[in-house]
C-alpha cells in the first residue's frame, strides 16, 4: 500500500504524523493517533476519495474533541458462600434457619469465596451518549491472594456490578477482612494437619477460636 502523503497534525493535544495511503483497489486510508483508539475505538479511517477521507478525518477529530475521559480508583469485589446456618434443635423441628446459600461449587461443607482488588477505572464518553469502561489493576494493601485471577477489563455501557468508589477506609476494610481470612486458613490448616495431635489438642481443651456467641451468627442474644 503506497504512502501518498505525510502531514504533521495536532490531535487531542498530541503531535502525530498522518499518513495517507492508497491500495490497489483505489481505497484511501489514513491513521489516527494512539489516543483516538482509547476514546473512539478505532485508529484508522478509509474512503473512496481523498475529499471523503478528509471529511471522515475531520469528523473523527470532532468526535474525539466532543467526547471525554474520566479516570477514578475503584474497588471491585465478589463475595460468594456455601453454608447453612441453623440455630436450635433440628431433631425437634424447633430450629431457626439463619442463613443459607450455595454459590460455591464443588463444596462438601461450608465455604466462602472472596475476591477483591483496587483498579483504575477509565470511563470514555463516546459520541451518541455511549460509554466505554476499562479497568487496570493498581497496587494496594489488599493481599495478592485475594485479587481476581481474571476480570473483565473491557465493558461497553456498563460498569462492573460489584463496585464501589475507592477510599482509604474502604481499601483497609477489604485488606483487613482478607488478612483475617488468610490467618484463619493458615491457623486451621496447621491446627488440623496431624490427626493424633489434633485429638490431643481437643482433649486438652485447646481452642482454635474464641467460643462463639449466639448473636455472632444472627441468633438471639
Amino acid at each position: 500500500m503506497a504512502v501518498i502523503s505525510k502531514t504533521i497534525f495536532f490531535f487531542g493535544g498530541e503531535e502525530y504524523t498522518r499518513r495517507i495511503k492508497c491500495d490497489a483497489r483505489g481505497i484511501f486510508t489514513c491513521n489516527l493517533p494512539p489516543c483516538a483508539m482509547e476514546r473512539l475505538g478505532f485508529d484508522n479511517i478509509s474512503a473512496k476519495t481523498l475529499d471523503e477521507l478528509e471529511r471522515n478525518w475531520a469528523n473523527a477529530k470532532k468526535s474525539y474533541e466532543e467526547s471525554g475521559t474520566n479516570r477514578r480508583k475503584v474497588i471491585i469485589y465478589k463475595v460468594q458462600s456455601t453454608a447453612r446456618v441453623e440455630r436450635g434443635k433440628f431433631e425437634d423441628d424447633n430450629y431457626q434457619l439463619i442463613f443459607e446459600a450455595g454459590d460455591v461449587a464443588f463444596c462438601s461443607g461450608t465455604a466462602i469465596d472472596l475476591a477483591c482488588g483496587v483498579y483504575e477505572e477509565t470511563e470514555v464518553s463516546l459520541a451518541g451518549g455511549k460509554k466505554r469502561y476499562t479497568y487496570k489493576p493498581v497496587d494496594s494493601s489488599i493481599s495478592r491472594g485475594l485479587r481476581f485471577k481474571e476480570i473483565d477489563r473491557y465493558r461497553e455501557n456498563s460498569r462492573h456490578e460489584s463496585l464501589m468508589e475507592w477510599t482509604p477506609h474502604r481499601e483497609q476494610f477489604f485488606a483487613e477482612i482478607g488478612m483475617a481470612l488468610e490467618a484463619l486458613i493458615v491457623k486451621l490448616s496447621q491446627f488440623m494437619s496431624e490427626p493424633l495431635a489434633l485429638e490431643q489438642k481437643i482433649d486438652a481443651g485447646i481452642k482454635l477460636l474464641p467460643s462463639p456467641r449466639p448473636q455472632d451468627a444472627g441468633g438471639a442474644a
